[in-house]
């Protein structure tokens, strides 16, 4: 089969997509990946780590504001990352309005990107596409192509929602807390439509979305879908004729919603890991049909094997695990903090999240601190050399396997941002978890965390505040046994859901299906 994935290249979109082509290639497969121009070596290293150079293959679709995501803007202007990207629940209004001021609604590059990418999908002539729901760009491309794709999804599970009643539900976005009383009654229908208006007025009397629209239906062609999505998102499953189905990385349930909010073809199948080191289980075989199919899969658990060998010597020289045994050794607990690839500190919240670790540590001397901040420059973060930090906390800029911390048994406690990525690797291996989310949908995660009580949530967001952080962990540590029962029963869940090998499973299938007639013709 010849498979294509489409996507931007931020770490949020591309981390499942990848892994998913890895296994792909192991299966046999020749795997397209289209994306931003930076992430060509990444992209090549798959098929060599599959020991199949020959199967992968790298399509740039450029770079700037058309292709990239927020990290670019949040880098290059800090000021307004920290004031206007960043917002409390259910305030969209200056994130929006961010977006638009620093991206045109088309224009001639975004033009060429999606001319791009749709042209990349005639060439390639794929048997089925995989686009990343968050890219426009690609998503545009795609649709132009009049070719059959799959939606990927990484972000919360309500971004693949397409019928959530007002009269019962709290929107997706509108800052529903997951507290019973923002899920029900008149508070919660009132703020829903509060919300609908909103959203409504900003469609129709901002210059951006309106300019989005007239873009996509007068340069593009492309047909209208419904007003939100033609303003500034991109159509949810089901909206769409060759949209076939979803996959979200999201585990079934662990949401505010019921299953009949999504169309019958939106798949949940957890998070993606690698094919070798993955914490997820064999999942469900679907095509092991013909004695091809099994000599395929013969020579990908070779190929497995020799990349299990390898990451085994690496984690032999991996000084994260070596701290995390020296802190399980001394009877310690540690705290996983690592706020996602977007995310950076002031000087003030950074300190404010030391003083409180440390508070926390003076209460209970064994515990440790495993902080993981990106590494830029002193005029994006001007935070401290990790030098002063106190003896019990470690900070690394990467981190050599976010398997090895995350399984390791010393580490109790996952503390990030609400992003995707950052919530389902950790239910994946059942941590119970501290949700400072910080903008759009991390807002809704931090409120399936508190609905389904595998964690507690900052009642500071977007901010970190010294008192709210230390309140909040003591909570989780004190109430360990409760929270961790819930989160055994979640991960097992993630462990049903399958991961890297059903995705893959999912993708073959409807693969196969596209080569059928329509049932319309």
């Amino acid at each position: 089969m010849k498979l294509l994935f489409v996507s931007n290249p931020a770490h949020g979109q591309i981390n499942n997509l990848m892994s998913i082509a890895h296994e792909l290639v192991l299966r046999g497969h020749d795997v397209h990946v289209c994306t931003g121009d930076r992430l060509a070596n990444r992209v090549r290293k798959i098929g060599a780590l599959a020991g199949a150079p020959d199967r992968i293959h790298f399509h740039g679709c450029g770079s700037g504001a058309a292709v990239d995501d927020l990290t670019v803007l949040a880098h290059q202007q800090p000021e307004l990352f920290h004031t206007r990207a960043r917002h409390p629940p259910g305030e969209l209004v200056s994130y929006l309005n961010l977006v638009c001021e620093h991206t045109e609604p088309g224009g001639d590059n975004y033009r060429d990107t999606c001319f791009k990418v749709r042209d990349v999908c005639l060439e390639v002539a794929p048997d089925m596409i995989i686009v990343d729901n968050f890219s426009p760009f690609a998503v545009d491309g795609v649709r132009l192509s009049k070719r059959k794709y799959m939606l990927s999804s990484p972000g919360a599970a309500c971004a693949v929602a397409k019928d959530v009643s007002p009269f019962k539900y709290p929107l997706p976005l509108c800052g529903a807390d997951g507290s019973p009383a923002s899920r029900k009654g008149i508070r919660m229908v009132w703020n829903n439509f509060a919300f609908i208006a909103w959203w409504l007025r900003w469609c129709f009397t901002h210059p951006w979305p309106k300019a989005r629209r007239a873009f996509r239906k007068d340069v593009l062609g492309l047909e209208p879908v419904d007003i939100v999505c033609d303003s500034f998102m991109t159509p949810v499953a089901g909206t769409v004729k060759e949209n076939v189905a979803a996959i979200s990385f999201n585990v079934a349930g662990l949401d505010l919603y019921p299953p009949e909010a999504y169309h019958p073809d939106v798949f949940f199948v957890g998070p993606c890991y690698p094919p070798v080191r993955t914490a997820q289980s064999e999942g469900i075989d679907f095509a092991r049909q013909s004695q091809e199919a099994a000599a395929i899969l013969d020579k990908a658990a070779a190929a497995a094997a020799q990349t299990a060998a390898a990451a085994s010597s690496d984690e032999e020289h991996d000084p994260v695990k070596d701290w995390l045994d020296e802190a399980q050794s001394a009877g310690g607990e540690v705290i996983y903090i690592n706020m996602g690839s977007i995310f950076y500190y002031t000087l003030e919240e950074y300190n404010q999240l030391i003083l409180a670790v440390s508070d926390l540590h003076d209460a209970n001397p064994a515990l440790r601190v495993l902080l993981k901040v990106p590494a830029l420059s002193d005029e994006i973060q001007p935070i401290p050399p990790a030098t002063d930090l106190p003896s019990f906390v470690r900070r690394e800029s990467w981190l050599p396997s976010i398997q090895t911390v995350l399984e390791h048994p010393v580490v109790k406690i996952a503390v990030h941002h609400g992003g995707g990525n950052s919530f389902n690797e950790a239910l994946s291996y059942g941590l119970p978890q501290f949700v400072l989310s910080q903008w759009g949908e991390t807002h809704d995660i931090a409120a399936y965390v508190r609905a389904h009580d595998i964690g507690v949530t900052s009642d500071t967001s977007p901010k970190l505040v010294r008192e709210d952080i230390v309140v909040k962990l003591d909570e989780l540590l004190r109430d360990y046994a409760k929270f961790k029962k819930n989160c055994n029963r979640w991960q097992l869940r993630t462990v049903q859901a399958g991961g890297t090998r059903v995705a893959a499973d999912i993708i073959e299938l409807h693969a196969r299906q596209a080569s059928l007639p329509d049932d319309d013709e």
